[in-house]
């Protein structure tokens, strides 16, 4: 595009004047790229990124995010308390409520 304007301006107004041929597509380019950005450069997710659920350990009450817990029931056990949890059900203990003291 750019060497086509350099040579009808070279053609219509001398060898002096045929950079101003550059001109024409530089505001072309610069426009069309402003368009470009504009309507297909924004990244969109694919779908709405769903807020971490938190919950509470049964064992010792701290929030964590429960996919890095092990849920038994409505129950959720951090990775610390796992062993001690998981012994307490193969003794037969029940497991204790959230909020209650063991």
């Amino acid at each position: 595009m750019t060497a086509p304007g350099v040579l009808l301006v070279r053609f219509w107004l001398g060898a002096q004047w045929r950079m101003l041929g550059v001109i024409p597509t530089l505001v072309v380019l610069l426009l069309l790229d402003k368009w470009i950005d504009g309507n297909y450069l924004h990244l969109k997710p694919f779908g709405k990124e769903q807020p971490s659920a938190t919950a509470a350990c049964v064992e010792c009450g701290a929030v964590f995010d429960v996919q890095s817990m092990i849920q038994h029931n409505d129950l959720y056990v951090c990775a610390r308390c796992k062993p001690l949890f998981l012994q307490r059900l193969a003794e037969g203990a029940k497991p204790a409520r959230p909020g209650s003291k063991p």
